[in-house]
Order: structure tokens, then C-alpha cells, then sequence
């Protein structure tokens, strides 16, 4: 090594407070995906009813093109941000459980309600993504189908199972993001902590 140039170690407090700043990180962006998706519902339902959209194909359904020109979107976006928002809380887990073992290294307290919080929020997500998405979209599809050959009675019919499970995703959703924000919170106050102690 040349002489005069410091080479500073990271030891074992250094690495977690880097593993909880991405951990932060990977939260926020799993948060940031979930909140653009629910701003692009709230904005597009409307605005595709008062364009009046008309879909070639759909012509035995004239009222519902709307629904299915935004639906169809939205669903897919859903689809692809739980699955973000699952990799995010999945990636973050897996950061927060290398901190504890950083922090044993350290003889400090694990961070248990962290663990605890972020492994509901990621299991949360991953019900969403592997249960009750796969239904909706079954019953989508069927709404769709039934729709563009213009059997009106079994379009209603699933539509309304597809609507039945909505309150529910959202609210799987929503908790699962609530989950997410808190365990951010805890690793960025975590960060802040470790950064005073290291002054």
C-alpha cells in the first residue's frame, strides 16, 4: 500500500447499515410501482368512459367498451406491478435477514419485528400473485370472451366474479404496501442510527 493513502475497512456495522440503505431502497421502489399503478386506474377509467372508445370485435357489447379497453390495461399492469412489488419485498426480506446476521456478528438484537412485518408484507404480495390474480384473470378472460360473442348473460355473470375479488386484491394490496412503508421507515431510521453511532 502507498504511504498517505488510507484505505478504510467495512466492518461488520459499515455492512449493515449498507444492507438496510438498500433495503430502503428496494421498498421505495416496490412502493413507487404500486402507488403509478393505482394513480393510472383512478386516471384512466374515467377518461376512457368519456372518450367513448369503441373495440373492432366487441360491436354485441357497445356499452361495455370502455370497461374492457381499460380493464385489459389495467390488469396487466397490476399483474406485472405485484410481481414487482413481490421481487422488491422478496430482495429486501433476503437484505434485512443478511443485517441480522450482522447484527448477531455484532452481539446486537436482530431486528425480529422487521423480519416479522416484511415477511407478512411479501407473503401478502405473493397471495396476491399467485392466487388471487390468477383467478381474476381467468374470469377476464371469460368476461371478454363472453362479451365479443355477445353472450350478455355469462359476460354479467363474470364480470361479477371478477368484481367480487377486487375488493379483496385491493385490500391484499394495500396491506402488503403498508407492510412495505413500514419496514422502510424501521430501515431507514436503522441507517440514521448506525451513521450517529459511527460519528
Amino acid at each position: 500500500m502507498s504511504a498517505g493513502i488510507a484505505s478504510p475497512e467495512v466492518g461488520p456495522a459499515g455492512s449493515s447499515r449498507l444492507l438496510d440503505a438498500v433495503q430502503a431502497v428496494c421498498l421505495a421502489a416496490g412502493l413507487a410501482s404500486i402507488a403509478t399503478a393505482a394513480v393510472t386506474a383512478m386516471a384512466l377509467f374515467p377518461r376512457m368512459r368519456a372518450m367513448s372508445v369503441a373495440i373492432p370485435g366487441y360491436a354485441a357489447a357497445p356499452d361495455l367498451h370502455w370497461v374492457i379497453a381499460a380493464g385489459a390495461v389495467m390488469h396487466r399492469v397490476f399483474v406485472i406491478v405485484g410481481w414487482a412489488a413481490l421481487v422488491c419485498a422478496g430482495t429486501a426480506l433476503a437484505l434485512l435477514l443478511a443485517s441480522g446476521f450482522a447484527a448477531r456478528r455484532l452481539r446486537a438484537r436482530p431486528p425480529v419485528g422487521r423480519i416479522l412485518m416484511l415477511g407478512a408484507a411479501a407473503g401478502l404480495l405473493g397471495f396476491q400473485s399467485c392466487a388471487l390474480t390468477p383467478r381474476m384473470t381467468a374470469h377476464l378472460g371469460v368476461f371478454h370472451e363472453a362479451a365479443r360473442a355477445g353472450r350478455e348473460a355469462e359476460a354479467r355473470e363474470a364480470r361479477a366474479e371478477f368484481d367480487a375479488l377486487h375488493p379483496a386484491a385491493n385490500r391484499v394490496l394495500g396491506l402488503g404496501a403498508l407492510g412495505m412503508m413500514g419496514a422502510m421507515a424501521l430501515a431507514l431510521r436503522a441507517c440514521g442510527r448506525g451513521a450517529e453511532a459511527g460519528r
